[in-house]
């Protein structure tokens, strides 16, 4: 269907492609375990990752790892070693791992790819406003907005994902998202016996 022709009768998006030409369908079902097991996986590792930052903070011992003088010196206090200890996993993570995952499983899922190239670039800024030399207040707020950040990559990649493969749902077959890998692998081994 062509767009002219789907705008004219005014179908809906996942009627539009049910004239998907067969190559695009199969090349989607194909990578459809793939773009799954991403979306999933960046699911998981995004909550766990917001956990984290929710933890930092609200953590008690902020107010003593952040500031012009505790920013730049090591805590010794243990609420500050503790709080120390969860702004370093952080920053090592940095949400750019599940972002990585996602980038490489979206090589044959479509959109994801240009959805995870967008995030990266927010949460990169997102990330570098965590400085602990600012004072707690504005840490927390720098925070905040990384939480929101993620929130809103985590929403984006769950939309991309299922507009690539809305076609699914108007034939009654869309596979659930929190799928066992033990139906990821039967996907996959269909997949490829349809080639």
């Amino acid at each position: 269907v062509s767009r002219e022709e789907a705008l004219r009768q005014r179908m809906t998006p996942a009627s539009a492609m049910e004239g998907l030409p067969p190559k695009e369908i199969q090349k989607r079902e194909a990578a459809l375990p793939a773009a799954t097991s991403a979306v999933t996986g960046f699911e998981k590792k995004s909550d766990n990752f917001v956990k984290d930052l929710i933890a930092l903070r609200d953590d008690a011992g902020l107010d003593q790892i952040t500031g012009p003088i505790y920013g730049r010196t090591g805590s010794v206090s243990r609420a500050g070693s503790r709080a120390q200890a969860l702004y370093d996993k952080i920053t090592a993570k940095g949400g750019f791992q599940a972002l990585q995952d996602l980038r490489d499983a979206s090589k044959t899922g479509g959109a994801l790819g240009n959805v995870s190239n967008q995030e990266g670039k927010q949460l990169t800024a997102s990330f570098a406003a965590i400085d602990r030399r600012q004072g707690a207040e504005d840490v927390r707020a720098a925070i905040n907005q990384a939480i929101a950040d993620i929130e809103g990559a985590r929403t984006r990649t769950r939309e991309a994902y299922d507009s690539t493969y809305s076609y699914k749902s108007a034939a009654g077959s869309t596979a659930p998202v929190d799928m066992p890998s033990a139906a990821r692998a039967e996907i996959a081994k269909r997949a490829a016996a349809k080639r």
